[in-house]
């Protein structure tokens, strides 16, 4: 056998052993997912591969030893083997070596894999190590206080993530580089240190900023407060600064930030308002997304854009202001706002897709700006089998509306489309043309019938020049009932 395919031993609880043959080349993705009584692993000579969450909670095992050949291993490999105290490596392996029972790249640079169950009060690793790599401390549930040595420059993400008992993080003066998301997934994580005399970072009260504390790196997340007032001196929050941060209810912003990174308050669970004032131009994608309890959010008029996936799986959302001047709303960007019931979008040019998939309770739209083309539309309404939006309004338009401008979602599914100023064409699906209705308001509160729409075949033609009301244009509004 030269492969075990993807998923092969999935779930097979009491599998204890494995014997692997002289001739294998690749354990797939999922191979022994979830084979909780396997107690070691020996991977033979001849394998060169192992895919994506090969022996993944595999959470007996507490050895492992790596062949000659072995040159691709994913990061997720050996993730949730909580009892791992060592990983031997073959001296002839070309890509992997292992120190102290801990795994690295051949020549020692970086550390891949931390061992979960190696206990030991202070860390060493060989003298030529300057790398921390992605999620290498991963699940190390002994530590509570960790102090880096120095001559450590880089640190990849998530490398202590699911440390959960980690309370106090101490950075050497050596670091230069910490990637976003070093620190997420830290749940008791209060303080992260260094010296007064590092280069390059700062902290004030557990939380890592620039040197001269114009960025917020990151927010200890395990903090028990439930409000934080950002700095005055920063200007920009970077990406996942906030991530996973359950106590905060709340966030203050000052006038002078700028920007803020990706996904830098997601799964902030207990979140319940933001206000983005003005200054800020910029907000990443995925800023907000899964902020559970997130009920309100006001957006300022510096944003133009609001980015894909920004408040997606935000379940509580009720209350969505947007600036003046976004012009366009990013992909998914409230995808899974199952509790919003209303929005209005000011001068948007773009719409992404999926933007509005999965608003469950969506009942009303408000167009201020362009309206999305037929393909546009079809993409950016809610997906429910329910179909429980009732109301879009649309803007004033240079043309008139077509089937192809609103698209045909929007003609076979509303009952309800309000228009501002413009002649309207519509295409109603219903055969049973006499229980179309329109009607018009010039105040929005009293709605009249219209008496004489023209009427071409099946598509209804109303021209606002030739209607009036007390003397005024009838058209402020146009709402068009179809059954």
């Amino acid at each position: 056998m030269n492969v075990i395919g993807g998923s092969s031993f999935l779930d097979c609880i009491s599998l204890s052993q494995i014997t692997f043959g002289g001739n294998l080349l690749s354990i797939e993705r999922f191979a022994f997912l979830n084979c909780r009584s396997l107690t070691s692993v020996h991977l033979p000579d001849s394998l060169i591969a192992t895919g994506r969450s090969a022996f993944e909670n595999c959470v007996s095992v507490t050895t492992v030893t790596i062949g000659p050949n072995l040159a691709t291993m994913d990061y997720y490999t050996f993730r949730g083997c909580l009892d791992l105290e060592e990983i031997l490596v073959h001296p002839d392996n070309s890509f992997f070596s292992s120190w102290n029972g801990a795994l690295f790249t051949k020549d020692q640079s970086e550390l891949l894999l931390y061992p979960p169950a190696k206990n030991e009060a202070n860390i060493s690793l060989p003298p030529n190590t300057t790398v921390i790599g992605f999620g290498a401390f991963r699940d190390c549930l002994n530590f509570t206080s960790f102090a880096l040595p120095e001559g450590i420059t880089t640190l990849d993400s998530s490398i202590f993530a699911n440390c959960s008992n980690l309370t106090e993080i101490h950075l050497p003066d050596s670091i230069r580089t910490i990637e976003s998301g070093t620190f997420s997934q830290t749940a008791s994580l209060i303080s992260i240190n260094t010296s007064p005399q590092h280069p390059d970072f700062n902290t004030v009260d557990g939380i890592l900023f620039s040197k001269d504390l114009s960025s917020l790196v990151a927010y200890a997340s395990g903090k028990t407060e439930t409000h934080y007032q950002i700095p005055n001196e920063v200007t920009l929050v970077e990406p996942r600064a906030f991530a996973d941060a359950d106590h905060l209810q709340s966030i203050g912003f000052h006038e002078e930030l700028a920007e803020i990174g990706h996904n830098a308050f997601q799964s902030c669970d207990n979140l319940t308002e933001i206000t983005i004032p003005d200054s800020v131009m910029k907000i990443g994608s995925s800023c907000f997304e899964d902020c559970l309890s997130l009920v309100k959010a006001t957006l300022g008029n510096g944003l133009s854009e609001i980015s894909s996936e920004c408040f997606e799986n935000c379940i509580s959302l009720t209350d969505i202001q947007i600036g003046s001047n976004i012009a366009s709303i990013g992909s998914e960007s409230f995808y899974g706002c199952s509790a919003l019931t209303r929005i209005s979008f000011p001068n948007v040019v773009t719409y992404g897709y999926r933007a509005l998939w999965n608003c469950d309770r969506l009942r009303h739209i408000e167009f201020l700006g362009n309206v999305p083309t037929s393909v546009g539309f079809s993409s950016l309404l809610p997906n429910t089998p329910e179909r429980n939006l009732a109301r879009v309004y649309l803007p004033a338009h240079t043309t008139p509306y077509s089937r192809e401008t609103l698209g045909s979602v929007m003609i076979t599914r509303l009952p309800e489309v309000f228009v501002r100023d413009q002649t309207v064409y519509v295409n109603p699906t219903s055969p049973n043309l006499e229980n179309f209705t329109l009607r018009y308001s010039s105040d929005l509160e009293t709605w009249t019938p219209i008496q004489n729409p023209i009427i071409t075949g099946r598509f209804f033609t109303i021209d606002p020049a030739t209607l009036e009301l007390d003397g005024k244009k009838a058209f402020f509004q146009t709402i068009l009932t179809i059954p």
